[in-house]
């Protein structure tokens, strides 16, 4: 359901879908969004939106002193939307978090989405994360992301163009059939270090 018309919503345990303020900061970086609450202290699990980003995302490790915690994208609110951007950073109840994961199905069998940025902190690309988005044109792997689920692209049928810059995945961190049944023309960009491993190790991907 679209849920950003009022104010977003946290789960926290003890405490049932307080109401969270969304808004962004002046002067924010580039590719990051805020989101605040009054007298809430993120834990491991909680959930939360973000309308500005129109996402959804769960805590999974809080701020430890200067270093920031980490969340995984869940999920969007509004899914009859286009285009879907991940930040790097999230700004919740004042303290700062990285976004390093897309979870299982967060995006599964959303038609609607053409357009894909990811953000640059992504270590992992859930199982079918993003399986049978069939609008989806092209996508770009950022460098950090050292594993990619199965089926994690499976059946994106107008996925035409894949730029895989990492340089962190193995055999093992490439899920069965991350792009199988893809565009069948598409164009597939490998580091230029790790083109002629990558090519082999893809196959089992699809490609």
């Amino acid at each position: 359901p679209d849920s950003s018309a009022g104010p977003s919503k946290i789960a926290t345990p003890g405490s049932i879908n307080s109401p969270v303020v969304t808004s962004a900061p002046q002067g924010a970086p580039a590719n990051q969004t805020t989101a605040t609450s009054i007298a809430v202290t993120p834990k491991e699990g909680d959930t939360f939106e973000e309308g500005t980003c129109n996402l959804k995302f769960k805590v999974i490790s809080v701020p430890v002193n200067d270093d920031p915690g980490t969340v995984s994208c869940i999920g969007m609110i509004n899914t009859n939307v286009k285009s879907l951007e991940i930040p790097d950073e999230i700004t919740f109840a004042g303290k700062q978090f990285k976004v390093t994961r897309i979870g299982n199905a967060a995006f599964f069998k959303n038609t609607n989405i053409s357009k894909v940025i990811l953000g640059s902190y992504l270590t992992k690309i859930g199982n079918r994360s993003f399986c049978c988005c069939r609008n989806i044109s092209g996508i770009v792997i950022p460098g950090n992301v050292r594993f990619i689920g199965k089926q994690a692209f499976a059946n994106c049928s107008r996925l035409k163009r894949v730029v895989i810059k990492t340089r962190l995945l193995k055999k093992r961190t490439i899920g069965k059939n991350a792009f199988k049944n893809i565009y069948k023309k598409a164009t597939v960009r490998y580091p230029k270090s790790k083109r002629r491993v990558y090519k082999r190790i893809f196959k089992k991907a699809g490609f």
